[in-house]
């Protein structure tokens, strides 16, 4: 593999959580979901970030929560979205269709956000053909399933390029695509909170890791993967998102089965993680 170059990104390794690999979500696809907080709190698996009491992302030294919405009445199969639709996205069947592969995706609109209800499932290629993504648990049938983790250089989209990490994500280059198709993007760390604003974390996560299903968001706990194996596969959801305010670190949203929401820092090179896209 081809070195590749991150300036200014400061690295968290992820440590694997010995047999917490050998258990993992029942291959459903009903979403669940249950009230749930933010908190900066961590079990001491990944390095967490703290955030205040109604912002993703702020750092503080004391832990916080977010109260979130009581109901999933924000949830809507409608097609009514911000701005301009995508021409992938089809408001009748309320799906998108990825231009690059053909695949197709379920999506749901909540509040002013159009989501995928699914994980991403591009397969990215660098030039020596080495895979950018790798599926959940290690198996590949996870990946038909509930979609690829992408590491820095795949969810970027920034294959064979050099660049300074800062310098992509800040505010001039938002809304920021990178593996996502065209007309969507990787959420920030504010846009998590939106959707976080209108529904419960419960109603995002499936009934089978403890959730409602009521939402149609449908997160599976799938974990990551890093260089020496799975990550709390069964056990957290670790969800690609930016933050233009703290534009040297790569962030992601997770999702655990106690129905709590982290921020957290993902590492530069090695560790995987989900993508799930939104409407620009």
């Amino acid at each position: 593999m081809k070195c590749k170059y991150l300036l200014l990104m400061a690295a968290v390794l992820l440590a694997a959580c010995g047999d917490d690999s050998s258990s993992g979500p029942a291959p459903e696809n009903t979403p669940n979901s249950s009230s749930a907080a933010l908190s900066s709190s961590d079990s001491g698996n990944v390095s967490a970030v703290s955030s205040s009491s109604a912002t993703v992302g702020n750092e503080s030294s004391s832990s916080a929560k977010v109260t979130t919405a009581s109901s999933s009445s924000a949830v809507s199969s409608s097609s009514t979205v911000k701005g301009s639709t995508p021409a992938n996205y089809d408001a009748v069947t309320n799906t998108v269709t990825d231009e690059r592969d053909g695949k197709k995706y379920r999506t749901i609109t909540i509040g002013s956000q159009t989501w995928f209800a699914q994980n991403l499932a591009y397969d990215m290629f660098d030039e020596y053909d080495d895979p950018f993504y790798r599926c959940p648990n290690k198996e590949d049938e996870n990946c038909v399933i509930y979609g690829n983790l992408y590491d820095l250089w795949g969810l970027l989209d920034m294959n064979g390029k050099l660049f300074s990490y800062p310098e992509i994500v800040m505010e001039s280059n938002r809304p920021f695509k990178g593996a996502c198709p065209n007309g969507w993007h990787i959420p920030s760390l504010d846009e998590w909170q939106v959707l976080l604003d209108n529904v419960p974390a419960q109603d995002l996560i499936v009934e089978s890791m403890g959730g409602t299903s009521k939402s149609g968001f449908d997160i599976h706990l799938v974990g990551g993967v890093a260089e020496d194996g799975p990550i709390l596969y069964g056990k957290i959801a670790m969800m690609a998102s930016i933050d233009a305010r703290d534009s040297q670190h790569m962030y992601y949203a997770k999702f655990t089965a106690s129905l709590y929401v982290e921020t957290a820092v993902a590492g530069t090179g090695g560790d995987y993680i989900s993508l799930r896209c939104l409407m620009d």
